[in-house]
């Protein structure tokens, strides 16, 4: 059987970076990086791609791999946030009180739950849980893009969920 091989060609760091910038800033939130820290963080990724691009295989998707890289850094940002004790000086805004406010408050409270909840599941887990959830990649691609074993990122799924359901249901989630 005779097969065309497409060769696909690598993006370019440019491409990448403009494209993809939104979604490394939400993927290293996600992991928990604290808001204070995310600019740097990102930047560090871009940073790291900029280095390792000649080792990316344009034939695999995009994304995953750079989940990977994402994850790899945001883990060495919280490993020093864990020796580290800062006072936040975020101050939080004050709410609208315009029409379909109750709406958009009950949203965002909703949508702070879930991120305090997402918080409190083990950071290796968390990561399979980001890439299902959110970006919703099977399990075996997961594998491949933090390179490890499909049985180990099933385990951490299974986990992952049932940290991120006890958390809610501590935090006072009713659900949907």
């Amino acid at each position: 059987m005779n097969r065309a091989t497409v060769t696909a060609s690598a993006p370019t760091f440019r491409e990448i970076f403009e494209g993809e910038l939104t979604f490394v800033y939400n993927a290293l939130r996600r992991l928990g990086i604290r808001d204070a820290e995310l600019p740097d963080a990102t930047q560090e990724v871009f940073a790291t791609v900029a280095g390792i691009l000649g080792d990316y295989d344009p034939a695999r998707p995009l994304r995953p791999w750079l989940f990977g890289v994402a994850y790899r850094v945001g883990m060495r940002y919280l490993e020093v946030a864990h020796r580290r004790r800062e006072v936040p000086s975020e101050i939080p805004e004050a709410p609208d009180s315009t029409p379909g406010a109750e709406v958009a408050i009950e949203r965002n409270e909703t949508r702070d739950l879930a991120r305090l909840a997402l918080s409190k599941v083990e950071p290796s887990r968390r990561a399979v849980l980001i890439l299902s959830y959110y970006e919703g990649l099977s399990v075996p691609d997961i594998a491949a893009a933090l390179q490890i074993p499909v049985n180990t990122a099933y385990s951490r799924l299974n986990r992952a969920r049932q940290e991120f359901s006890e958390a809610a249901r501590k935090l006072g989630w009713k659900g949907p």
